[in-house]
């Protein structure tokens, strides 16, 4: 049991280490990103659309239609 409890908190670790560390996405880029989710959420006409990218440098672009969950 305390070696299952030293790997959860080792692991939690290494993922806040890494969210504090997280690369941004360039502003222009994440806004032509999500221009072209809602351009395709408004051509396929579906309930929902999402989408999801982790760039070379390690940033991680995410968004959602308003209407998606």
């Amino acid at each position: 049991m305390k070696s299952s409890k030293l790997i959860f908190i080792a692991l939690f670790s290494l993922v806040i280490w890494q969210i504090n560390f997280a690369q941004s996405v360039n502003p222009k880029l994440d806004s032509l990103l999500s221009h072209t989710l809602d351009s395709m959420h408004q051509v396929l006409r579906v309930k929902g659309l999402a989408a999801a990218l982790r760039l070379p440098n390690g940033a991680i672009w995410a968004d959602r239609s308003p209407q998606c969950f």
